[in-house]
């Protein structure tokens, strides 16, 4: 190659190189715009295109460690989600730092089982209470195998504050209440726990 071809490829490269680099500066620049809402929006958005059907939690958005103006975004996106044993997948974003690339993608609760760490804890996720109710709760799995799988809905509810309620023996604080109903029973099962996922009761209710 003569000396006029390889000074074009230089400056070819120099220019690719330039663009490159301005790209990435207006990407982070950009991100300075980004508010933590907008952020948990277009994370939810993206997740619920992806996974049609599925349910998605924001769970928590704090500003990035990684650049300024970006966002670290925790997600629960969570299958079959009025089931004995749902499925929550957690994801952690860093928007627009990373872009759509997750920087963990870990299944927290699967096959009636939870995984990983349990500081994530029921704290957050109505479905990793319902998970954690049915791992935890003799009561549960009994009234499960009575009536079907497939026959059970169950949902939860958290109480920051609880008090004279007929589904807890005592009044409490920060506390998950997770419904059991079946269409062949003629009654409900209700099983409190706390923050840590500790069962603390197991009522029935007549329906």
């Amino acid at each position: 190659m003569d000396l006029f071809g390889k000074v074009v490829v230089g400056v070819v490269v120099v220019i690719v190189f330039a663009m490159i680099i301005f790209t990435a500066i207006t990407h982070v620049s950009s991100a300075k715009k980004l508010t933590a809402q907008q952020a948990e929006t277009f994370i939810s958005n993206y997740l619920k295109q992806l996974s049609p059907g599925a349910e998605v939690d924001i769970i928590n958005v704090t500003p990035s460690k990684l650049v300024n103006g970006s966002w670290d975004v925790f997600a629960g996106v969570i299958y079959n989600q009025t089931t004995p044993c749902p499925t929550v997948v957690i994801e952690d974003f860093d928007y627009p730092a990373t872009n759509m690339l997750p920087r963990t993608d870990n299944v927290y609760a699967s096959n009636c089982t939870i995984y990983g760490n349990t500081s994530i804890a029921t704290v957050r996720l109505p479905a990793i209470a319902i998970a954690t109710s049915y791992q935890e709760s003799d009561a549960a799995k009994a009234y499960v195998e009575s009536f079907g799988y497939n026959g059970t809905a169950v949902h939860a509810r958290f109480f920051q504050n609880l008090t004279g309620s007929p589904y807890n023996p005592k009044n409490g604080t920060d506390i998950w209440i997770v419904n059991y109903t079946a269409a062949r029973s003629n009654y409900s099962l209700y099983v409190t726990l706390n923050v840590s996922g500790n069962v603390l009761s197991n009522i029935r209710v007549q329906k």
